[in-house]
Order: C-alpha cells, then structure tokens, then sequence
C-alpha cells in the first residue's frame, strides 16, 4: 500500500500518532528533516536517518543509519553560532 502524507495541518501527526509502538521509522537526510525528527521523537517512535547514496548499497535493514547530534548538542552548536557572530 503506498500513501501520500501532505505536510499540511496535523495529518503527518495524526497518521504516526495511529501506529502501535514499538515502531522504527527510516528516512534520507535532508536539510528539512529536523521537524520530523522532533515529531517521532514526540510521539515516541524510533527514528533512523540514513545517507542518501549509501541506502542503494546496503542490503541489511538500516545499515545505513548515521549520527545524528543530540537536541542538547544542536542547541549547543546553535549558542555557540550566535556567539560567534556577535
């Protein structure tokens, strides 16, 4: 089954929101995709991010997964940005 979730209004919410826990979700990284994040994190789902190019490859589930900086770490970085620019 294949669904179309727009990013509109709560339905990207309310369609995770709907799933039994435990769930492990996967997507590419991209610029955008902290809103997500802070979503599943939220609703308590397991979220992996993955490279692009090297998902192609991979042939065990998820081998792809990255790092990804804690909230902590981004806040941190982010003080620190604004920082450095005053």
């Amino acid at each position: 089954m294949n669904l179309t979730l727009m990013h509109e209004g709560n339905e990207v919410r309310e369609f995770y929101s709907h799933l039994l826990c435990p769930v492990l979700v996967g997507i590419e990284a991209t610029g955008s995709m902290h809103w997500f994040l802070n979503l599943t994190e939220e609703l308590g789902i397991e979220c992996r991010v993955g490279h692009p190019a090297t998902k192609a490859t991979c042939r065990e589930p998820f081998c792809w997964a990255i790092w990804l900086p804690s909230k902590e770490l981004l806040d941190l970085r982010a003080l620190l940005l604004h920082r450095a620019a005053t």
